[in-house]
């Protein structure tokens, strides 16, 4: 399995896989999550990155509504909220507060599990929105954090809101409906949904369109991959090329033991052992022109030395890393290509000298 967290890219696979949305759509722009700003007279929600690391929107739960921060995630489908006040915390959903709250039933609920953190909810019924343009809004069953470990670490986050599909969520036995399948099943909302996501140090713009992809947002034209399963955003991965060059491996190497899954969780890219240690010696032997000895590169891919280099200075150094993908027309394949400030990640702000580190990790096929 390949895990690709495209989050710095200009616009993802998400929202290469949706069309433009000829009927209504509402778009909910990103903002920088360490302001915590709030809405804006603007008709737009934005959805923010604190450095790099995951994108949030504000949403509302329950009457009156309570305002919360949701990170926005293609790689799970529950929606879910802290409903008491974790360690660094300052707001959480008060369930006492809420007018149109349907009570949870005392232990009856569910645990979701990532790869190093985990919470456990029980299932509340209440009101959920987002405003844009119009208010769009659902009642909603959804999960009420009342347990967690590693999952809650900062206060710019107070939930999850998971977009994708429905067979991977929890409870295993009666998976709750995600949040956007609702909304398309009740509002006229299309089956659509696109994400810009940039970095922080970025001028442009973050956001999260629910019913199509604003064509406003998007600089080239669309291209498509086909989904391989129904359940996380799983995609084929033909190859991967650095400066024009394959890494060597197979197709199945990359896709195996499934398939490439497009996640907004997060913002590195996870490879298998073997294809990431062949990544870095391509990459390690590039950087040779700017640390001058291999101790000061294995220190930078360790993450004991960044790399000091301003953003348009970066190509003199280090080539696209690309991604080699079918089409959904037959006998043509995509090329997505992330450049080296999207695979890096900045470490300072732009008032700031730039300085990068790795931002791509592995993990072992047991």
């Amino acid at each position: 399995l390949l895990l690709l967290l495209l989050s710095a890219m200009a616009a993802t696979a998400a929202a290469a896989a949706a069309a433009a949305a000829e009927g209504s759509f509402v778009r909910l722009p990103l903002r920088p999550v360490a302001a915590r700003q709030r809405r804006s007279a603007e008709d737009v929600v934005p959805l923010l990155n604190y450095n790099s690391e995951f994108f949030t929107v504000d949403m509302t739960i329950g009457s009156p509504p309570q305002q919360l921060a949701f990170v926005v995630d293609t790689g799970s489908s529950n929606l879910a909220v802290a409903s008491q006040k974790f360690d660094g915390m300052y707001i959480f959903y008060d369930t006492t507060k809420s007018k149109t709250i349907k009570k949870p039933v005392p232990d009856v609920g569910f645990s979701v599990q990532y790869v190093d953190s985990s919470w456990q909810a029980l299932v509340v019924t209440d009101m959920v929105n987002v405003s844009g343009p119009v208010k769009l809004g659902v009642r909603l069953q959804f999960g009420a954090i009342y347990a967690q470990k590693n999952f809650f670490h900062s206060s710019f986050y107070e939930g999850i809101l998971g977009l994708a599909y429905q067979s991977i969520a929890m409870p295993p036995k009666a998976p709750l409906k995600p949040f956007f399948d609702a909304l398309t099943a009740s509002a006229d909302v299309p089956n659509k949904f696109s994400l810009v996501l940039c970095p922080l140090w970025s001028s442009q713009p973050s956001d999260l369109t629910l019913g199509g992809a604003d064509p406003q947002r998007n600089r080239s034209a669309m291209v498509f991959t086909p989904l391989q399963k129904e359940s996380f955003y799983t995609v084929q991965l033909l190859d991967i090329e650095y400066n024009g060059k394959g890494l060597g491996f197979s197709c199945g190497a990359y896709n195996s033991p499934t398939y490439t899954i497009l996640d907004s969780g997060g913002t590195e890219l996870v490879l298998p052992a073997d294809i990431h240690n062949a990544l870095k010696k391509v990459v390690g032997a590039a950087l040779m022109a700017v640390f001058s000895t291999s101790q000061m590169v294995d220190d930078f891919f360790a993450g004991k030395v960044a790399l000091e280099v301003e953003p348009e200075n970066l190509m003199d150094y280090l080539a696209p890393i690309t991604f080699l993908l079918p089409s959904v027309t037959p006998g043509e394949t995509l090329k997505l290509s992330l450049y080296p400030w999207q695979y890096l990640r900045r470490v300072t702000p732009p008032d700031m000298d730039a300085r990068w580190e790795w931002s791509t990790t592995s993990y072992c096929i047991s």
